[in-house]
């Protein structure tokens, strides 16, 4: 059933995969990683079995050898199949030497279903055959329906006459319905029959819902998980969920790595899928990864199915490369016609070097010339250079302090919103005093205060280094200003240091120095008072210093 599955999904239209959905891609890392990591899950695989062989070795009770033998078909049934044959006949001897009808019966139908699963079609109908019915129990029943369903429904999808393929799934249906009336929650794969009945009678509703019980009762990360997961990513291919669908075939995949499943259908599945859209690197990975797996199985329908896929992957790259070797060509023809362009334009950039060159040189000889005729010019013009530079590297102070004077504005900015979030939060929390006494306080002004005049002192006295120096000319020695050292401006100094940058309105000193306009008026008239002359005109001399 499970490769009838498989087959259907290559006739069921598939809608763009999304390679930008980040739970899919989260989940293609884990698969990846899963790969990088599947010789140890082998490993611990192969340790396992090694161990069972250990007991069945030593093992001399027909029932105890049974049941070690029955668990070694289990572990090689994923594995490889020679082996689980192998060990399914030894269960079937050993039963058949201890007078056990019905377990030999059992061996023989889960024989033939194994046989169905890996191609062996005539075997398959050659082995139910030679059951006889009456030796089989409930659970044997069970498997020879589900045997002869699996065969009619392979033989149904892979043969290319339409008679025999309604002729086919006509009596796999009839197993089917014999396979309802005696099934039961007891019943070994209950849920799994379920769902493949649903789906092959179309149910869709039915078979979600039976997947969605039968998720909910396993382990994840198992190998049953692994096969739930791929009938949910049919069920989503069904529903058109393109995102869904991928995301429930990786888990799939990813499960059956993890327990060294070596009959890797949903991997080869999903290199299927990733090859139509277009994610070539990784579906050669994947198929490549479902290739060394379908060898070790041993199994040649796995190996039909995976065959296509890579031949698919083999056109897809050589097609790849031939555009890869065309568009290397036409790039090394723009390169080559650019290499051709650049090296004119280094001839043409040489030759007006060459020409710049001796017109520097004839301009030299001008100049020297000029300065030999004219030493006063040549005096204007090294006194016009430095005042060039003066001008230049007060522009550049100019310009950084306007920078920091911006940035401390964004600060501000920054701090009254801090200050609103936290007033905010405070009115939310009806935390009314504490918002009382935060709006108290002026420490945060006079804090606030105090640097944005550091901050101006720094940047005024940059820009006029020698103003204090200057300013003290104008006055009167008893009224002169001593700062002391590393001191900044007194707010005397920065009123007309206000004045020398143009601002003489003293309501606009007194709103940038937090003071009242008379406060501002008596420290001008003051200072004006203390002039050594021309008082009239003092503020006048201030701008000019």
């Amino acid at each position: 059933m499970r490769t009838l599955l498989l087959g259907i999904i290559t006739l069921i239209s598939f809608q763009s995969i999304s390679a930008q959905n980040p739970q899919l891609d989260s989940l293609y890392r884990v698969l990846d990683d899963a790969i990088s990591q599947s010789p140890s899950y082998i490993a611990a695989h192969q340790q396992n079995i090694r161990r069972i062989q250990a007991d069945l070795i030593k093992s001399k009770k027909l029932s105890q050898r049974y049941d070690l033998s029955y668990r070694l078909y289990e572990a090689y049934l994923s594995f490889r199949s020679d082996s689980a044959l192998y060990y399914l006949d030894n269960c079937a001897a050993i039963a058949k030497q201890a007078g056990r009808t019905n377990d030999v019966a059992l061996c023989k139908a889960k024989k033939a279903f194994l046989c169905s699963t890996i191609g062996l079609f005539n075997e398959t109908l050659e082995i139910l055959s030679s059951i006889p019915q009456e030796n089989l129990n409930k659970s044997g029943m069970e498997v020879y329906y589900r045997a002869y369903s699996h065969v009619y429904t392979q033989l149904g999808y892979y043969t290319k006459l339409d008679d025999l393929r309604k002729e086919y799934l006509h009596k796999a249906a009839g197993y089917d319905s014999l396979l309802n009336e005696i099934i039961t929650p007891q019943s070994e794969h209950y849920m799994q029959i379920l769902e493949e009945m649903a789906i092959n009678s179309n149910d869709h509703a039915q078979s979600m819902m039976v997947n969605n019980e039968w998720i909910e009762q396993i382990k994840e990360d198992s190998r049953e998980y692994a096969i739930a997961a791929f009938y949910r990513y049919l069920e989503m291919m069904a529903a058109q969920d393109s995102i869904q669908m991928m995301q429930w075939l990786v888990r799939s995949a990813i499960a059956d790595v993890r327990n060294a499943v070596m009959d890797q259908g949903s991997m080869w599945e999903l290199a299927n899928q990733l090859l139509k859209a277009g994610s070539i690197a990784h579906a050669y990975r994947y198929i490549d990864f479902a290739s060394e797996c379908a060898e070790r199985f041993g199994t040649r329908l796995r190996s039909w199915q995976i065959s296509p896929i890579v031949s698919n992957v083999s056109r897809v790259y050589q097609e790849e490369n031939k555009r890869q070797s065309a568009l290397m060509w036409m790039l090394i023809g723009v390169i080559s016609l650019l290499a051709i362009s650049v090296f004119g334009s280094l001839l043409f950039v040489s030759r007006q070097r060459n020409r710049l060159k001796n017109m520097n040189l004839r301009l030299q000889e001008s100049m020297q010339q000029l300065s030999k005729s004219s030493a006063q010019q040549a005096d204007l013009n090294t006194q016009l250079k430095e005042l060039n530079s003066q001008l230049a590297e007060s522009n550049h102070v100019k310009e950084e302090y306007v920078g920091r004077f911006m940035q401390q504005c964004s600060i501000y900015i920054d701090k009254m919103d801090e200050m609103r979030r936290r007033v905010s939060r405070m009115a939310k929390n009806h935390e009314y005093e504490q918002l009382a006494q935060l709006t108290r306080h002026a420490e945060f002004k006079e804090k606030e205060l105090d640097e944005f005049y550091a901050l101006f002192d720094t940047a005024f006295l940059q820009l006029f280094p020698d103003f204090v120096e200057k300013f003290n000319a104008l006055l009167k020695p008893e009224e002169r200003i001593t700062l002391e050292e590393g001191a900044k401006l007194t707010t005397t100094l920065r009123v007309f240091a206000l004045i020398r940058l143009g601002i003489e309105d003293s309501s606009k000193i007194a709103e940038f120095l937090h003071y009242s306009v008379n406060t501002i008026y008596n420290y001008r008239a003051r200072v004006k008072n203390g002039a050594i002359r021309d008082r009239e005109h003092f503020e006048d001399n201030v701008k000019a210093l």
